[in-house]
């Protein structure tokens, strides 16, 4: 249950989240090209900041807003949510990208950056930060069998 305190910060949140700069504007982007089979790399990746990142930042926010956390750990929270959500759309791309050598080597090493740097975010969780990462290891265990 979310403290009476921190109920506006979670409010706030979640109208930023669902907001034009974020998961709406995301989807604005994402249907304007639809049908772009030449999308910038440049313009995918600002949608799935907007969309999936944005989406898992708020999770991870709101949990540790739920659970008391303090402002530099909640920005850590964020961050980490952020960086797995970008590698959790990075591997589902691989199902669409075709099998493509070179595409999927792309969005591997996209899934791989993303996991460890979501990872460096909650170092200081140590042993009550497993959960995290354990996210994490089944993200890439799942590319790892895309790949195959």
């Amino acid at each position: 249950r979310v403290k009476h305190k921190n109920t506006l910060k979670v409010i706030s949140f979640l109208s930023d989240a669902l907001g034009a700069r974020n998961m709406t504007g995301g989807q604005a982007m994402d249907i304007e090209n639809k049908n772009n089979r030449k999308i910038k790399k440049a313009v995918k990746n600002k949608i799935d900041k907007m969309k999936t990142a944005a989406l898992m930042a708020l999770a991870c926010r709101i949990g540790g807003e739920a659970a008391g956390a303090g402002r530099k750990v909640s920005e850590k929270l964020y961050n980490f949510g952020i960086n797995l959500g970008l590698a959790f759309q990075a591997a589902d791309d691989m199902d669409d990208c075709g099998k493509k050598p070179s595409e999927m080597k792309y969005l591997q090493m996209r899934t791989n950056y993303f996991i460890t740097k979501s990872k460096k975010e909650i170092w200081f969780l140590e042993k009550k930060g497993d959960c995290l990462r354990f996210i994490g290891d089944a993200i890439i265990e799942r590319v790892k069998k895309i790949k195959k």
